[in-house]
C-alpha cells in the first residue's frame, strides 16, 4: 500500500485540530472548508484513504463520529515532534 499523501496528512491534521478545539469531530463540509475543498465527495475520498491506512475511525451513517485512531495519533506525534520535515520516513518507521 502506498503511504498517505501530503493531502491526506493535511486532512488528518485538520481532523485532529478540529476535535481538540471543539471537542467533537468536524462534518464533511467543515473539514472541506478547512482544507479548501468545495466538494464533500473530495473530502469523502480523502477520508477513505485515511481509513484504509487505519489513521481514522468512524461509525458508518452516524454524524460526527470521525476520530483520529491510535495509529493516526502516533503518526501525528511523530511528524510534529520527532521528524517534522521527514514525513515519508515517519510513514515508513510506523509501517504505513
Amino acid at each position: 500500500m502506498k503511504p498517505p499523501s501530503k493531502r491526506q496528512l493535511d486532512c488528518l491534521r485538520a481532523i485532529d485540530s478540529f476535535c481538540r478545539e471543539h471537542g467533537y469531530s468536524p462534518s464533511l463540509r467543515e473539514l472541506g472548508r478547512s482544507l479548501g475543498i468545495a466538494s464533500t465527495n473530495g473530502v469523502y475520498e480523502l477520508l477513505g484513504g485515511l481509513e484504509r491506512h487505519d489513521l481514522v475511525t468512524s461509525e458508518s451513517w452516524r454524524p460526527r463520529t470521525l476520530r483520529v485512531s491510535v495509529k493516526g495519533a502516533a503518526l501525528l506525534h511523530h511528524l510534529e515532534f520527532e521528524a517534522p520535515f521527514r514525513a515519508e520516513a515517519a510513514v515508513e518507521e510506523l509501517g504505513l
